[in-house]
């Protein structure tokens, strides 16, 4: 239309002070961008490219995991959804209603859409299986059905791998501490499914403080002040092996975590 000036690129609004607002425009710029882009003729890679130029490795697409070579799960998924399932069935989320499956299901969810392979996406399934139901004897039957690679990712992102299935739990500040400085010695692999399963964690915190209240906190075995000091910890081991976007999530949504517990 005449006398209309044409926009090539989004102009973002005023920003925020708040890091969970930032995340959200910076998403909403990508997305913006993204489609008046391709309504102006251009490719989908080449916009693929142009975001990762501008905006890097943030909220928005992992850009190597939409260019990758696509696979197709095997039967392996789908037998290890249903031991995962059969292993945690009658288990929930602390201190709520809501079936332990559904975490290990966003985890592997976060691998895959992150670039992890099947052997990555299966131990996201199993990654509690080992602490939470039976300790050695059930890292040795993962091996065994699953295979060495889904094992040893397994066993990377355990806190404790108890011996004779026996449910003697180590004190929470002893495993976190003995957590961290492992995670330098973690395969890549493991990092991912590790990245994976702390997003994860954080987000639902985050979200439940916002829904329920300073009342969560009551749910964990330490003060507020610890598990920010917890996820911190991890966040600055893991920077010291990947930017990757979804280090770069997590790292954002600590950041919204901390703000909460001081609030």
């Amino acid at each position: 239309m005449a006398g209309k000036k044409r926009t090539t690129d989004y102009v973002p609004p005023a920003s925020s002070s708040d890091p969970l607002d930032e995340g959200w425009e910076i998403h909403e710029r990508q997305v913006q961008t993204g489609i008046q882009r391709l309504s102006s003729g251009k490719t989908l890679n080449n916009v693929l490219s142009s975001w990762e130029k501008e905006f890097g490795p943030t909220w928005g697409l992992n850009m190597s995991a939409v260019k990758s070579k696509q696979y197709v799960t095997t039967d392996r998924f789908s037998q290890a959804l249903n031991w995962a399932e059969g292993m945690h069935r009658g288990s929930f989320r602390k201190d709520t209603s809501v079936p332990y499956i559904s975490h290990l299901l966003a985890v592997s969810s976060l691998v895959m859409e992150n670039g992890g392979d099947e052997n990555q996406a299966i131990a996201a399934l199993l990654h509690d299986a080992v602490e939470d139901c039976g300790g050695e004897p059930v890292l040795q039957e993962i091996q065994k059905i699953f295979g060495e690679e889904v094992a040893s990712i397994v066993s990377e992102c355990s806190d404790t791998v108890l011996q004779g299935g026996e449910h003697e739990m180590v004190p929470w500040k002893e495993r976190k501490i003995a957590y961290i400085a492992a995670i330098s010695k973690k395969s890549s692999a493991a990092i991912l499914v590790t990245c994976a399963d702390k997003l994860h964690n954080a987000t639902c915190i985050v979200q439940d403080v916002r829904t329920h209240g300073d009342s969560v906190w009551e749910r964990f075995n330490a003060e507020p002040k610890e598990i920010v000091w917890y996820y911190e910890a991890v966040v600055s081991e893991i920077e010291k092996r990947t930017n990757s976007s979804i280090y770069v999530r997590l790292r954002e949504e600590v950041a919204v975590l901390k703000s909460l517990a001081n609030s």
